[in-house]
């Protein structure tokens, strides 16, 4: 009796301990993946490094087939409405941007800060910055209404057409001064940093 009572107990501390480890890789791993993105890894190059790789994204240059009128823009296929509000209050004014394949690009803009709708025939997706497209990706990031921009996006473009968020992160810690340029290539993301009249600063990323 009491051989089964140890042989008992052994086996509920033996599974308690690979609980515990497999909880602490599990919780090493997941660290992991959250500071792929973090100031560790960007790493720095200098100006001919980023000038010899630099990329020119599409533009939502197409005429959008979208309209704006008595202050509103309907998208009829999703049931839903941007609708200007002119008071001092809550001012809030949207315009038409332009189109990208299916995509239809509305900018929304009140005293503080600009907002950026992605509107295709399934979804409208928000993005914290300008969408700028890398072949398959597109890059956003926030633009300079704080002191510099501090939240990045990268989404996939699915086969299908649908984006996908893939990453959004933050280097505003890593580096003193603003994004001025950026681009997406191959799994690097380039930054040039820096401010009118002072030397600027060259880093790129591994995002994928």
């Amino acid at each position: 009796m009491e051989l089964r009572q140890e042989l008992a107990v052994r086996r509920h501390f033996m599974k308690t301990l690979l609980f515990i480890i497999i909880s602490i890789l599990t919780f090493n791993c997941s660290k992991k993946e959250e500071v792929n993105l973090n100031c560790e890894n960007l790493i720095k190059i200098d100006s001919l490094s980023f000038i010899k790789n630099k990329k020119i994204p599409l533009n939502f240059a197409q005429k959008s087939v979208l309209k704006k009128e008595n202050n509103e823009i309907k998208i009829q296929h999703l049931n839903h409405t941007f609708k200007d509000n002119l008071t001092d209050e809550n001012f809030m004014e949207y315009s038409i941007v332009g189109k990208f394949k299916k995509w239809n690009l509305i900018l929304g803009q009140d005293y503080n800060q600009n907002y950026y709708y992605l509107v295709d025939k399934n979804k409208i997706d928000t993005l914290v910055g300008p969408p700028r497209v890398f072949e398959n990706t597109i890059l956003s990031i926030e633009e300079a209404h704080t002191d510099f921009q501090e939240k990045i996006e990268i989404w996939n473009i699915q086969e299908s057409g649908k984006i996908i968020l893939n990453k959004n992160f933050s280097l505003k810690k890593c580096y003193d001064f603003r994004i001025m340029e950026s681009y997406l290539f191959e799994k690097y993301l380039y930054l040039k940093t820096g401010v009118e009249n002072r030397k600027s600063q060259f880093y790129k990323i591994k995002y994928k």
